[in-house]
């Protein structure tokens, strides 16, 4: 036998190296010395760790979520894929029937056929993102190279005074905030009857509310300096808010003053008030009354919109309906079932819209349009399909290759990644509502970051890690695959589960689910071992 690396042997001191292999190794040990010493260093090593480890706090231990690895029945890579497959299906047949439903005019709003006829928030950020070039390409400049500067004063500062981990981690976060942030505020929570602010109160903080459980409504009334962030069934923003509005709610009325942006998820939203900078929705309904003005731009995915006020900017607007009959300062850009532009609507610049005819673009007499009215129909072309094409071929090639590289170089680094742990379905399902969690948390976090706390880097390099962990999640599950397919871990397995996952991904019908599902099983593992490792491990010196 050919002496084993490093990486085999600290997986045979593991325990978790296969029966087979772990038994001719043992066999190896008997007549090399350099293996025998190697292993031994590392069971000395596993030892000093553990002792470590006693020493903090015994109790603690026993809190920490650890998957079974002896309970339970074993999960084969047959019944992982028919799991997997079988979940795709069920969700695919119960959307199926879903769209066949006719649901309450109460819950509309949750028909995925009014989804449908929207292009959803994303494409209305994008269009942001490009109309706004400039701003974004600074932003985004400016933050890299505070962040790359916070990332060099660490590493000095470490290599000066020699610190340990907890100290460094420290140091880390205080560089970042003290480079990174911009002047804001601290924050101040409030819920249940505390969140509402009265007309006397002022708030000197950043509010993070949440309406009383029985009321479910709060109103704000007084004024708050820095940003609110409202969760409820009913807001009123009467009062001022001088930063930015963040709400989840039911119905959101603005009657008062917002001197930033609002950003609405909710059923209704009604703008009666003023808004400094942009209004951003993604509601059933949203309604701009006359009265109201935005100062910047107004961006909405919605099934109605009515927009009978002042927009300073842009109009984007992704909808069932749009009902124009205010003014808007520069072009009105439309995607959906039908726009009218009523006798009272003023529009500086161009008037864009993707119907479905040309009569659903509807312009009243007395209408002003500064610009030009293009409409953009859809044109019916004839789909190739891409499984008779060499190209979608050679590119899954380069897939498999790509993701290849990236797991021999991601295990060889980080070798606990490998799911070995995961015996069981409840192992799994328990993967499965991890990594939805850190698929849905961190996003959201990531905007919270970026709107209210250290700013627009620390939220960016939030959200790179983030994709990351998205594209390692594949290559993680991959590997299981392919060690429960080849009976043994190594190169050659790791490709077979790689080119198994790429096989899976690319069915018809049901392989964007499939895809799906393996991203949120690979990132609930990832994010486990990172909290076991964080959570178990003390500090070590550099």
């Amino acid at each position: 036998m050919i002496c084993p690396n490093e990486f085999t042997c600290a997986l045979f001191v593991d325990g978790e190296l296969q029966e087979e292999d772990a038994l001719e190794l043992a066999l190896h040990l008997d007549s090399c010395k350099a293996c025998d010493s190697r292993v031994a260093a590392l069971r000395a090593e596993n030892r000093t760790l553990v002792q470590c480890l006693q020493d903090i706090d015994s109790d603690m231990s026993s809190t920490v979520p650890e998957f079974s690895t002896s309970s339970g029945r074993s999960v084969s890579a047959v019944g992982f894929a028919l799991g997997v497959i079988g979940v795709a299906i069920a969700f695919k047949l119960s959307t199926a029937l879903l769209f066949g439903l006719d649901l309450p005019v109460e819950f509309g709003w949750l028909n995925p056929r009014e989804w449908a006829l929207s292009l959803g928030v994303a494409v209305n950020a994008v269009f942001y993102a490009f109309q706004n070039a400039d701003a974004v390409f600074t932003d985004t400049t400016q933050g890299l190279i505070l962040v790359s500067f916070s990332v060099a004063v660490l590493f000095g500062m470490v290599r000066i005074f020699k610190r340990g981990a907890a100290v460094t981690s420290i140091l880390g976060v205080l560089v970042a905030i003290g480079c990174v942030s911009s002047p804001g505020y601290a924050v101040d929570l409030r819920k249940g009857p505390r969140a509402s602010i009265p007309p006397t109160d002022t708030v000197d903080d950043t509010v993070l509310a949440a309406a009383d459980p029985k009321a479910q409504s709060m109103e704000i009334a007084g004024t708050i300096k820095g940003d609110l962030i409202a969760v409820g069934d009913v807001i009123v923003i009467s009062g001022t808010v001088e930063g930015n509005v963040i709400v989840l709610a039911r119905r959101v009325e603005i009657t008062g003053t917002v001197g930033g942006s609002v950003f609405g998820a909710a059923h209704t939203i009604i703008v009666s008030g003023q808004v400094a900078r942009n209004l951003i929705t993604g509601t059933d309904t949203v309604d701009l009354s006359r009265n109201g003005a935005i100062g910047g731009n107004v961006i909405t995915a919605s099934r109605e919109a009515v927009i009978d006020g002042k927009t300073a900017r842009d109009l984007i607007s992704a909808a069932a309906t749009l009902d124009l009959r205010g003014d808007v300062g520069r072009n009105v850009s439309f995607a959906g079932g039908q726009v009218t532009l009523t006798g009272s609507s003023r529009v500086g610049g161009d008037v864009g819209a993707r119907v479905g005819k040309e009569e659903n673009l509807r312009v009243a007499e007395g209408a002003v349009i500064g610009g030009q009215k293009n409409v953009h129909l859809p044109v019916a072309t004839p789909r190739s399909n891409r499984y008779l094409t060499v190209s979608f071929y050679a590119w899954q090639v380069v897939r498999v290759l790509g993701l290849f590289v990236t797991g021999l170089v991601l295990f060889k680094l980080i070798p606990s990644l490998m799911p070995s742990s995961m015996s069981s379905g409840s192992d799994w399902l328990m993967a499965g509502a991890v990594g939805f969690m850190t698929f849905v948390a961190v996003p959201i976090a990531a905007i919270i970051i970026a709107l209210t706390f250290i700013g627009l880097p620390i939220a960016l390099i939030t959200f790179v890690l983030y994709l990351i962990g998205c594209y390692l999640a594949k290559i993680v599950i991959a590997e299981f695959v392919g060690r429960s397919v080849m009976k043994n871990s190594g190169v050659v397995p790791l490709l077979a589960g790689l080119v198994l996952v790429i096989v899976a991904v690319n069915l018809p019908w049901i392989g964007t689910l499939i895809n799906f599902l393996l991203i949120l099983l690979g990132l609930g593992v990832i994010a486990t071992t990172v909290y076991r490792r964080v959570s178990h491990r003390p500090a070590e010196a550099f």
